[in-house]
């Protein structure tokens, strides 16, 4: 991860859990019941982040190593008890091969510099399954007149105040081309696992400076950008809800695994980011 993107996840860590959902107990029953399946003892999460995957975990028992490369959040997942945390960059993991029953990662992949890099690093590590959450299909709507009009408006915004292109949001694309180069052993439909964010809690979310790109705003700039934001709170296009799913692979299948570039939709996957 850059050291750019290293620095934003650092200064978010003390806003992150109030501006995204706890694990919700659909999600953390099917993945206890994918883990438990495989006959897991030991469980890594690479992008541990601030434990809102590892802790429950943890509490129900497993022995789990988590992995970030962001101190600010291994700092906010120590504060709420979670054991066994490490500071690692992805694709050069601290571990030996097949040191884990099963790894998770838990909407991580758009964040990656090279997605395909770090899932062939945590399955050398992997000697079981890998567990994924990803987004469900309803999650990559086709870009319909609004959504490319509301994605040129975001585009020029960010460029009247210096934003960074956003790069995440294009890199959920990742997802289906994993799935079509690694069909996993099992996928698992969470029906509305989690609540959709409205516009009005995503621009909040920019207000209190949790993403990505928006955190070392200065103050005026901010300011500005979420009242005009607001204004137009009207042109966005409802979000899209947020159904997931959860994926496993055998480790083998994923340690060869091929670059995923998938091409990005006109119009852009979608608003708002992780």
């Amino acid at each position: 991860m850059p050291e750019r993107s290293m620095a934003e996840f650092d200064r978010i860590a003390p806003v992150y859990d109030e501006t995204r959902g706890a694990l919700s107990p659909t999600a953390l029953g099917a993945l206890r019941e994918a883990l438990t399946r495989a006959g897991a003892k030991t469980v890594l999460e690479v992008g541990v982040g601030t434990g809102r995957v590892s802790l429950p975990l943890q509490e129900l028992g497993w022995r789990v190593i988590g992995v970030d490369v962001s101190t600010g959040m291994l700092a906010q997942a120590r504060k709420k008890g979670l054991e066994g945390l490490v500071r690692a960059d992805v694709e050069h993991l601290p571990f030996s091969d097949a040191t884990f029953d099963c790894t998770v990662l838990a909407h991580v992949l758009h964040i990656f510099e090279d997605a395909s890099a770090a899932l062939r690093e945590t399955a050398r590590v992997t000697r079981g399954r890998v567990v994924a959450f990803l987004r469900s299909p309803s999650a990559f709507p086709r870009p319909t007149e609004r959504r490319r009009q509301a994605w040129a408006y975001l585009q020029e915004l960010r460029a009247r105040y210096g934003l960074p292109t956003p790069v995440i949001p294009r890199r959920w694309w990742r997802e289906p081309a994993l799935l079509k180069n690694a069909p996993p052993v099992e996928l698992i439909e969470l029906k509305d696992s989690r609540p959709s964010r409205s516009v009005e809690e995503w621009i909040s979310g920019i207000e209190k400076r949790a993403y990505p790109g928006f955190a070392d705003l200065p103050d005026g700039a901010l300011r500005e950008i979420v009242r005009e934001l607001r204004a137009r709170a009207r042109d966005f296009p409802p979000p899209t809800p947020r159904s997931e799913r959860l994926a496993v692979w055998n480790s083998e299948q994923l340690r060869n695994l091929p670059p995923l570039n998938p091409d990005e939709p006109v119009g852009g996957p979608g608003l708002e980011p992780k």
